[in-house]
């Protein structure tokens, strides 16, 4: 996200054969100090950027035992310390080279850009307001400031950074970036969308870039020239080498139209490899010991940054209040925004110690979950919106698991176990996971039986025609692709007085929407959307449609159980992803496989049948009322308890392991 920057003389490609002149040039003018200490400190930056930093360091500090005042060594020499994970040394060294040369904004950028790393936010922005006060075109720096905004939610002041860089240096393709991110997380589509546009045109191979623009253009169905972009991306995710650079989003990549679950796990890896590999390698230094007291109860914590108003908090809070004390302890450790709704007040009664680490570094999350002596650490974000699965890369639990928020692997080796069931992974699917898999004997999915069921409003209160027929889709946008809508149009099409219900969206998506439906011989007036409401709302109104359509190849997750617990019929179809099976999952656990497709073909065939088959639709659709009180997807205590006996499972193999550490999966 930002240009890298060292006080440097040459580029990389150029280093072994600068080391090689140096050695040549330093036997000639041994006599000369000042000219010693500045080989030295040359040769430590071609080290520095052949990676080599043992031999970097080495120089930097033989450079500045010549000249005990060459600042900019002092500030190359923390950026090797900083490489290697030393952090207080590095920050010292930064600090020093200030002193000597307080001009030197190159030092104050790099001290700011890794306090940034540690989320020591006002120090960092400290130093980086420092660069500009020395020089304000210093584009990188305002650009990093635009990045602290947006860390703290500021995106309007994020924005104008974003922009004042751009109008330094219009071609800068990290700023461009940023502001994309910073628009998208503003709602702000259409603008997001052009940014994102920008990048790929300005830099071809930012796969990164190029992802955030594909899944921009799916939430905003835009869908020209969709499937050319994604067939360029598979192929570089498969291709590209660990170590690039702007790694694309795993979240986003699970729901480009054609991908598999092989894919998703290279994807994943290589994010994670890249986004936490420096973390990893600090853990390889870390002193934790996990010897547990035998007989103590297990002491589980969830991590989260959505201990909100929001689908992972829903389906969660009554497992969080059935845990059986008597044998758990039970934690959350809360990183995201308090937004003071019911939901998050019943949240924060549910655990026996909810802990709000805010803006706290990720070494020092680790260090308060280790000293909390944490069993178990379950990450409900993984790589979604605000993730910090880098404090989990430190190790502060003997074992860690990846459930529910990231519905797939995350492809990092600090994560020793994902929970899901037999549809959602069968066994012969697991080698597409890095995780070792804890399969639950009904659903991988919690959900809520104290939800309120509130009686149904009428049609034209949801502005529905009484005679027609409701097919509906709740989820987001971003999940619909081409293929998906025009089996949809198919079915408007083919079943008289029907329309297709969907939730509201920007006027860019809606637009889009409307015009994609009249490619394919669908009127607009038969796509309606359905405004925002509060949740007990829209589950209510549910109750109005007649068939919930699914999406491929990113299912309905929480919106197919909102369906289900209403007693709306969902047809899927499945794939090979967990992405892609999840709804599958939640109709085998309601007894309702026969809404199960798996070919785009058979779902329409499906869909239609029951469309026009009021009778059929409507046995369905009793028997799921019937089973929604007696089958396994909706009775929390039958899930709850199956979960503790997967956590004592975690826990069992963790103490045949007979080790006092760990660095690797069970």
């Amino acid at each position: 996200m930002f240009s890298w920057l060292k006080n440097k003389l040459v580029d990389s490609s150029q280093a072994p054969q600068l080391i090689k002149n140096i050695d040549t040039r330093r036997l000639a003018i041994q006599s000369d100090l000042a000219e010693q200490s500045l080989l030295l400190k040359n040769e430590g930056d071609a080290y520095l950027d052949m990676g080599n930093l043992e031999q970097a360091e080495e120089a930097f500090r033989k450079a500045i035992a010549i000249n005990p005042a060459f600042a900019a060594a002092y500030s190359n020499l923390g950026n090797t310390l900083r490489e290697q994970c030393l952090y207080e040394e590095a920050e010292h060294y930064f600090k020093q080279a200030i002193l000597i040369m307080p001009e030197l904004s190159n030092a104050y950028y790099n001290l700011g850009s890794m306090l940034h790393e540690q989320s020591r936010f006002n120090e960092a922005l400290q130093n980086f307001k420092s660069v500009l006060a020395l020089n304000p075109n210093f584009v990188e720096a305002i650009n990093y400031v635009g990045i602290i905004y947006t860390d703290r939610g500021n995106l309007n002041e994020a924005i104008n950074c974003y922009q004042k860089a751009l109008e330094i240096n219009p071609g800068f393709v990290d700023a461009h970036y940023n502001l994309g991110d910073a628009y998208k997380s503003k709602g702000e589509m259409a603008d997001a969308l052009s940014c994102f546009k920008k990048v790929v045109e300005l830099d071809p191979s930012h796969l990164q870039g190029r992802v955030n623009m594909l899944h921009l253009m799916q939430h905003t169905c835009e869908w020209d020239h969709l499937l050319q972009h994604t067939e360029f991306v598979r192929e570089k995710v498969l291709a590209s080498y660990e170590a690039d650079t702007h790694r694309p989003s795993p979240l986003a990549f699970l729901a480009l139209p054609g991908t598999s679950a092989a894919e998703h796990k290279c994807c994943a890896e290589k994010y994670s490899n890249n986004k936490f590999n420096t973390l990893i390698s600090t853990c390889n230094f870390s002193s934790y010991n996990y010897n547990r007291s035998q007989n103590k109860k297990i002491s589980v914590a969830y991590f989260s940054a959505d201990f909100r108003q929001h689908p992972v908090s829903f389906l969660m809070a009554e497992v969080f209040e059935l845990h059986d004390r008597s044998s758990f302890t039970v934690s959350a450790y809360s990183y995201g925004s308090n937004d003071h709704s019911p939901i998050r007040k019943r949240l924060e009664n549910a655990f026996d110690n909810f802990v709000d680490i805010g803006d706290l570094t990720y070494e020092n999350i680790a260090q308060r979950i280790y000293e909390d002596k944490i069993d178990i650490l379950v990450d409900l974000t993984g790589h979604t919106q605000n993730s910090r699965s880098g404090a989990l890369a430190l190790r502060p639990a003997p074992v860690q698991v990846n459930y529910l928020g990231y519905p797939s692997t995350m492809g990092a080796e600090f994560i020793d176990y994902m929970i899901a069931d037999e549809f959602t992974i069968p066994p012969e699917m697991k080698q597409y996971y890095s995780e070792k898999i804890i399969w639950m004997p009904d659903c991988f999915q919690a959900n809520d039986s104290t939800r309120k069921r509130l009686p149904a409003p009428s049609r034209k209160e949801c502005g529905l025609q009484e005679s027609s027929f409701v097919f509906c889709c709740f989820n987001q946008t971003f999940k619909i692709t081409p293929d998906v809508f025009s089996v949809w149009c198919r079915l408007l099409n083919s079943v008289q007085n029907s329309i297709l219900w969907l939730p509201t969206n920007t006027s860019l998506a809606e637009a889009n929407l409307w015009r994609e439906a009249e490619k394919r011989g669908v009127s607009k007036e038969k796509i309606l959307m359905a405004p925002f409401l509060s949740a007990e709302e829209h589950w209510a109104r549910l109750q109005c449609a007649n068939l919930f359509l699914d999406t491929i190849p990113f299912n309905a997750g929480t919106t197919c159980s909102d369906a289900l617990w209403m007693g709306l019929p969902v047809v899927t179809c499945a794939g090979d992803s967990f992405v892609s099976r999840m709804a599958g999952s939640l109709l085998t656990a309601i007894g309702a496989p026969e809404l199960i497709t798996y070919n785009l073909e058979d779902y329409y065939k499906l869909a239609l049948e029951l469309a026009t088959n009021s009778n059929k639709l409507e046995g369905i659709r009793k028997k799921i009322i019937t089973n929604r009180d007696t089958a396994p997807l909706f009775d929390s205590e039958r899930f709850t308890r199956n979960l503790e006996k997967a956590y004592i499972k975690m826990m069992d193999d963790y103490s045949k392991k007979s080790t006092s550490s760990i660095s690797a999966k069970p």
